[in-house]
């Protein structure tokens, strides 16, 4: 696994703004992922991924996407795509009345 502080994470991140600040010329769709190691706990990742969302002035939830759950905060801003998320475990199921369903088998919870 590669290990890097965040200083020089944020170091990389300038160099790519600094490139694309004196290229006026590019025409560029930019994504930016920010994800925890997969590492930690469940809950550290969350923690994680919830500290950068609000640095960022988002919110992180939970959300499907295809047969896999995220704990994601995404926005678009001035042509920059930024995703903050990680991996988790599917929420319980909840019954109508909000308690979580005991009676659904695994198959009944897609």
């Amino acid at each position: 696994m590669l290990t890097v502080t965040t200083a020089q994470l944020a170091g990389q991140l300038r160099k790519l703004a600094d490139t694309i600040d004196t290229d006026t010329d590019l025409r560029l769709s930019v994504y930016v992922t920010i994800t925890p190691s997969h590492a930690p706990a469940q809950d550290a990742r969350v923690a994680t991924v919830d500290a950068v969302a609000g640095l960022l002035g988002l919110t992180a939830k939970p959300v499907k996407s295809g047969a896999s759950w995220y704990h994601e905060a995404n926005d678009v801003r001035d042509g920059v795509d930024v995703r903050a998320y990680t991996y988790i475990k599917a929420p319980a199921q909840r019954c109508a009345c909000g308690a979580e369903c005991t009676h659904t088998s695994p198959a009944d919870t897609r």
